[in-house]
């Protein structure tokens, strides 16, 4: 079957890069893009067929450009990846649509911390997106998305109840355990929706009881990003607060492998590929009580999920304070992934997806 990927852009290392990643290798797929910049995203992307644009859009020509493209290669099943290459469903079909996110409410722009225009900016091409799916929703042959979570969400925006859940998965023979260093782990983009000062004031009402561990932040993105500038603000003069800058696939793994802990503090995460990197690596997780992670971690098991900042510094002190109890759940956290979230439990789901969205073509 030839699969053809559409995905915006390749300019970063998220979840949903990585996600689009797997599925090329997994399938032999072609993977369409307006934007590809090899050195910003994973090196494997180098051994995938690329088709790539060449251009670099803004939101309200990219809206446009993918509800009037006809795709012209030759192609069985279309997957779209990350709004709003949803919209090629205009034009060509079967397409499975895959939803990472579910779409922000029109006035969460105003809720970001970027500038007023850029938020204005975004409402716009939000109120537009939306009103161009909302024409498609109805013709997708198959819509699926990564938790429980984002389908109830999805049930109400998109009005369709047939949505599936597939949660993404991790490569296990590439997460391992060194040890237990002395350093709680942060991973995440450069995004105001992933409150990265969230874990940094929990890190500093740690640091008051005990000063032995370090905060480590491993960050994808820019310095030059307005963002940052309260990043800093809230790092201040902690020298015990480090910051790793777009470290690779190989890096990472070994950063996670030498943790104590991770923490993550993103805003309703969809699903969050993190938690189950860091479980995988064998490390427990504190994460806030919402979103994805009330579905990837079992409380009190294999980590922690917290209704505040002080509560997450609470179970970072306990867990300082635990060596043994960090090593037993975390070696529950790696039998959790091992059953649950592989990539070999993910595609025996989504070879199925695959099936009933070509066969719903010729109905």
């Amino acid at each position: 079957m030839e699969i053809l990927i559409a995905q915006p852009y390749l300019v970063s290392y998220g979840g949903a890069e990585k996600f689009v990643l797997k599925l090329a290798q997994h399938y032999d797929a072609k993977v369409s893009v307006v934007k590809y910049d090899p050195k910003r995203t994973y090196g494997e992307f180098k051994n995938v067929d690329i088709i790539q644009e060449g251009k670099f859009l803004s939101n309200f020509k990219l809206g446009a450009y993918y509800w009037n493209l006809k795709v012209p290669w030759n192609y069985d099943l279309i997957i779209s990846n990350l709004a709003p290459s949803d919209l090629i469903r205009n034009n060509n079909s079967p397409v499975l649509c895959f939803i990472h996110d579910h779409k922000k409410g029109l006035l969460e722009p105003f809720q970001l911390g970027i500038p007023f225009w850029s938020r204005f900016s975004y409402f716009i091409g939000n109120m537009g997106y939306r009103f161009l799916l909302s024409k498609l929703t109805n013709k997708f042959e198959v819509v699926a998305t990564n938790s429980n979570y984002n389908k109830q969400i999805l049930k109400t925006q998109l009005h369709r109840k047939d949505i599936e859940v597939v949660h993404p998965g991790v490569e296990l023979n590439d997460y391992y355990n060194n040890d237990y260093d002395n350093y709680f782990l942060f991973v995440g983009r450069l995004d105001p929706q992933k409150r990265i000062e969230l874990a940094i004031r929990a890190y500093k009402g740690f640091y008051t009881k005990n000063k032995k561990f370090k905060l480590v932040l491993v960050l994808s993105g820019s310095a030059a990003d307005t963002y940052f500038d309260k990043i800093k603000k809230e790092i201040g003069l902690n020298k015990d607060i480090k910051i790793l800058w777009n470290v690779n696939s190989s890096k990472l793994k070994e950063i996670y492998a030498n943790a104590t802990a991770i923490l993550f503090t993103s805003k309703n995460e969809s699903f969050g590929l993190v938690p189950i990197e860091a479980m995988a690596s064998y490390k427990p997780v504190i994460a806030f009580n919402e979103g994805g992670p009330k579905e990837t971690i079992v409380n009190g098991q294999t980590g922690f999920l917290v209704d505040s900042v002080e509560d997450m510094a609470q179970k970072m002190n306990f867990l300082a304070e635990n060596p043994s109890i960090v090593e037993e759940m975390g070696k529950e956290a790696r039998k959790h992934v091992e059953r649950e979230f592989s990539w070999q439990v993910f595609f025996k789901k989504f070879d199925k997806l695959i099936y009933k969205a070509y066969k719903a073509k010729e109905k």
